[in-house]
């Protein structure tokens, strides 16, 4: 398209009109001034006329005309009368092109330069992100206290409604819940195991695949599996160390899309420190376990003074653990429950075998001995401090529901659970079993004496549920689930 030079110059007969006002107001005054002085002068006007006419021609109506021209002549046209004034205005035409290209090129510039802006930002929120999620995970305390510290970061930064970290149980083939957080205690489920055969969910999903899953909306995903009734999105990160699966980390959340794909880095670092934790985690356990294995070999060494107690701590062991699963216990106290269990009677070492194994009954003197066990089993093990959370059922395991038990006479619910638990798997063992100074009993007269003896030296609630169990079962299983 051609551009001219704007339609202000382009009336042809304006030069006309020009020319005849300049002359105009030349001759007049002149021929008058003449006509005053000396009327004889008049006949000058016409050359004069004549004069003014050429020079005006030449000089005036010429370039006018010369100029008009030029302004109704495109720019893209051949070069006017006035070249240089051409040049400028390409020239100009160029450089306002130029610019308008440049402002066009600043503004994609702009574009991009914000985009990537906002990447590094985001890149920068996902790695203080990582390094705060490392700190608490280099803390070194226990899973069920460095989950809810990252439980409480991760529920702020994606408005959480709960975590769940589920560990491998390879025995039987299931994920096991072993540390979980809420916002609000209602919003807890009871998705305390999950199985990996069967129904799929979307945490087996995740373990089963190897790959994060990220679900959007939970209505539209095949394997959702309902826990909560709030929960509209999740996310579950499948924990895996050099090739070995260890567990899943699940994120539920009540706003949908509540993940977004822009964090995956975040989500691939978290996974990785976590599989990192939970392995040192696994690693010190398996030592642990080791030490635990001494000290029920310690045990069993005291079992093997008396040969009618063979094998007694693996079968309470077992009946506690089956009373703390019924009883919805959550993983890690059925397994510190199991520890104490076969742990209880191990202060007997320091009891001498004229006691242990006396065919008659005991006086009072020496039943204070024997008593002693109790106190002396926690003293043993309080210096382990991974064993914390079992000296209270090694300790208290003779306990009374009517406070008349030892060694410190606590009463009703100030007993703890896991002493309560133990105490009546222990009785029940000991009636049905031969001892040196009585014949066992049937296991229906064992429940009948625990019945009996319910509000006076066993919980009556446990007891109740305890016979209910042993009730439905013709042989309990005699190591429990775990062993």
């Amino acid at each position: 398209m051609s551009l001219s030079r704007g339609p202000f110059l382009s009336l042809r007969g304006c030069w006309t009109l020009v020319w005849l006002a300049c002359f105009l107001g030349a001759a007049l005054p002149a021929l008058a001034a003449f006509r005053a002085q000396d009327p004889r002068l008049l006949w000058l006007w016409v050359p004069s006329g004549a004069l003014l006419y050429l020079l005006g021609s030449r000089c005036i109506v010429r370039p006018t005309k010369e100029l008009l021209t030029w302004a109704q002549t495109p720019l893209d046209a051949a070069p006017p009368t006035f070249p240089r004034l051409h040049l400028l205005s390409v020239e100009l035409v160029d450089h306002t092109q130029n610019l308008v290209s440049l402002v066009q090129q600043l503004w994609a510039n702009e574009e991009s330069l914000r985009d990537q802006y906002e990447q590094i930002t985001r890149r920068e929120r996902q790695i203080d992100a990582l390094f705060r999620a490392a700190r608490i995970l280099g803390e070194g305390q226990e899973p069920s206290v460095w989950f809810r510290l990252l439980g409480s970061f991760l529920g702020e930064r994606f408005d959480l409604l709960g975590a769940d970290l589920y560990l491998h149980d390879p025995r039987q083939n299931r994920l096991v819940r072993r540390a979980c957080w809420a916002r609000a205690q209602d919003l807890y489920d009871d998705m305390e195991v999950l199985p990996l055969t069967g129904i799929s969910s979307v945490c087996t999903q995740a373990f089963r695949t190897g790959e994060i899953q990220n679900v959007g909306t939970v209505e539209s995903c095949p394997f959702y599996l309902p826990g909560n009734d709030t929960t509209r999105s999740q996310l579950s990160l499948p924990l895996y160390h050099w090739g070995k699966p260890l567990g899943v980390l699940n994120l539920e959340s009540a706003t949908p899309n509540a993940f977004p794909e822009e964090d995956s880095l975040f989500y691939q670092g978290l996974a990785e420190l976590t599989s990192q934790e939970m392995d040192n985690l696994l690693h010190h356990e398996g030592q642990q376990a080791h030490i635990v294995q001494a000290l029920t070999g310690l045990a069993r060494a005291v079992e093997l003074r008396d040969p009618y107690t063979g094998q007694h701590q693996e079968r309470v062991a077992g009946l506690a653990v089956q009373l703390g699963e019924n009883l919805g216990l959550p993983w890690p106290q059925v397994q510190d429950l199991k520890t104490a269990a076969l742990l209880h009677d191990i202060g007997k070492i320091g009891i001498a075998d004229t006691l242990l194994l006396k065919p008659a009954g005991l006086n009072p003197q020496e039943f204070q001995q024997v008593r002693t066990h109790a106190e002396k089993g926690a003293e043993l093990l309080q210096n382990l401090r991974f064993l914390e959370n079992c000296l209270a059922g090694v300790r208290h395991h003779h306990e009374r529901w009517d406070g008349n038990g030892y060694p410190d006479g606590l009463r009703g619910e100030d007993i703890p659970l896991m002493a309560r638990i133990i105490a009546l798997a222990d009785s029940y063992d000991a009636m049905t079993t031969q001892r040196v100074y009585r014949t066992p009993r049937t296991p229906k007269e064992a429940l009948s004496e625990i019945r009996r003896c319910a509000g006076k030296q066993f919980d009556p609630r446990l007891a109740r549920q305890f016979c209910s169990l042993m009730e439905s079962q013709s042989a309990p299983h005699p190591h429990g689930v775990f062993s």
